[in-house]
Order: structure tokens, then C-alpha cells, then sequence
């Protein structure tokens, strides 16, 4: 029982280490810095009224511009997150215009974070106090972070436009398939038509729900067709077409686990 035990931790560091390189896990430690540096601004606003008289008025005015430029860090940062959250959540319903624009306001409202945390460190004396330098080190924390997420997010839009309509991974296997029916009517053996119908209904049922019990149904017709066809003399064209769905649809996969790793919405899709 102990031995499992030991076995399986590396397996867990490695799921915590791939956990906090994607979308969620950038939110996850952003958020987390983003309400350290709240909380340090709100000690520095309490210190400050503790202060002496005849600092307090400037003390207090620098903590309170200290603690809403944090919150505005904290809102802009949430706003970013609301954008992308609609965007991994819809973007198969969503037209071009309104892809771009999501991905757009969640470039912005990062921007805007990074906008109030120079403004953050621009209100830092020469001398800083010990609560200065936390708040200092926590916004040095965090800008790496921001850039960290936005570049996840990116990256999980383009695997997106690589596989989405009108041009995307997607659409090709459609066309192949649509070829591949084409010329299977045309064989002496309905069987194998009748295959390459049931591979793209299949094929269909997957695109539209990234379900698992859909991708082994795909994968099943896929290696019927593949079996029957070789044994049809001089159709190597045909042969090679579902060869080539076949490859494409093991990438289609491969981006489809990646997106689905990062939405919000993947736990109510894949339970």
C-alpha cells in the first residue's frame, strides 16, 4: 500500500506542474498575488493613520491611492478573465467579429492591470518602509504572471483557429470525407460505402461534442475502413485519403484535449 503511494507522487507534482501552466493555473496564483497586494495596500492605509500628526494627511493619501490603484489591478484582472471565460466557453457559437473582440478586451483589460501597477510603483519613496518593500515585491510577482496568462490564452485561441471553421483542421477532414464517399459509392462493395457513411456520422458526432466514447467510435470506423480498403486492388488514392483523416484526426485530438484542459467548461463537458 505504501509502495503505491510513492509510485504515484511523481505523477501528482507532474499533474500540480501542468495545472499551474495553464489558463487556470496563471488565474489561480494572479488572483492569489492580486489579493496580496490588496491586503498590503490596506495595512499600508492602517499604518498610515497610526502615523503622526503632521505626516498623516500625505501618509494617508498615498496609502488610499496605493489601496484603489490595487483594486483597479484587481477588477482590471477579473475583467480579463470574464472575456476569456466567455470566449473558451462559446467560441464555436460565436462569429469572427465577436471572437476577436473578446480576445481583444481581455488583451486590454490585462493592459489596464499593467497600466495601475507602473502607476503602483511610481507612488514608492527612495526610502521605502518595510510594507513598501511587500507591496513592491508583490507586484514584481505578479507582472510576470499577467504575462504568463495572457501568452496561455493565446496560445489556446490560436489552437482554436487552427481547428475551427471555415479554414481549421475541422474543415478539412470534412472535405476529405465527403470525397471519400464520393468515391466509395462508385466501388463494386456497398459495405465499404456504407463504412465511410458511418465513419462521417461518427466523425460528426465527435466534432459537435469532443465526447470520448465519440472519439473511439471515430477511431473504430476509421480502422474498418482502413482494414476493408486494403484489401480493394488499385484504389490507393482512396486509401490514402482515409489514411490522411485518419492522421488529422489524431492532431484534431491532441488540440481538442489542450482547449478542453483550459475552459471553464470542461468539467461539465467531460465529467
Amino acid at each position: 500500500m505504501y509502495r503505491c503511494t510513492e509510485h504515484m507522487q511523481p505523477q501528482d507534482n507532474r499533474s500540480y506542474t501542468h495545472y499551474f501552466s495553464t489558463i487556470r493555473g496563471q488565474l489561480l496564483i494572479g488572483l492569489g498575488l492580486i489579493v496580496l497586494l490588496v491586503l498590503i495596500t490596506s495595512l499600508i492605509a492602517l499604518t498610515g493613520q497610526q502615523a503622526v500628526m503632521q505626516q498623516i494627511n500625505s501618509t494617508f493619501t498615498k496609502a488610499t491611492e496605493e489601496r484603489d490603484l490595487s483594486l483597479q489591478v484587481q477588477n482590471a484582472f477579473l475583467m480579463a478573465h470574464q472575456h476569456e471565460t466567455e470566449f473558451l466557453g462559446h467560441w464555436r457559437e460565436l462569429d469572427r467579429d465577436q471572437s476577436q473582440h473578446l480576445v481583444q478586451a481581455n488583451h486590454d483589460y490585462l493592459d489596464e492591470a499593467r497600466t495601475s501597477l507602473d502607476q503602483l510603483d511610481a507612488l514608492r519613496s527612495l526610502e521605502m518602509t518595510p510594507v513598501d518593500q511587500a507591496l513592491a515585491d508583490a507586484s514584481s510577482a505578479l507582472r510576470p504572471r499577467i504575462e504568463m496568462y495572457e501568452q496561455t490564452f493565446l496560445a489556446t485561441v490560436a489552437k482554436i483557429e487552427e481547428r475551427a471553421p471555415p479554414h481549421g483542421l475541422e474543415a478539412q477532414i470534412q472535405v476529405t470525407l465527403q470525397q471519400v464517399e464520393l468515391r466509395t459509392r462508385m466501388l463494386d462493395d456497398p459495405a465499404i460505402h456504407v463504412l465511410a457513411l458511418q465513419l462521417h456520422t461518427a466523425m460528426q458526432a465527435y466534432i459537435f461534442t469532443q465526447q470520448p466514447e465519440s472519439r473511439v467510435a471515430v477511431e473504430s470506423q476509421l480502422k474498418l475502413l482502413i482494414d476493408r480498403l486494403q484489401g480493394v486492388p488499385d484504389d490507393e488514392v482512396l486509401l490514402r485519403d482515409v489514411q490522411d483523416v485518419q492522421s488529422s484526426f489524431i492532431v484534431l485530438v491532441d488540440i481538442d484535449q489542450e482547449i478542453m484542459h483550459n475552459s471553464p467548461y470542461a468539467v461539465r463537458m467531460y465529467g
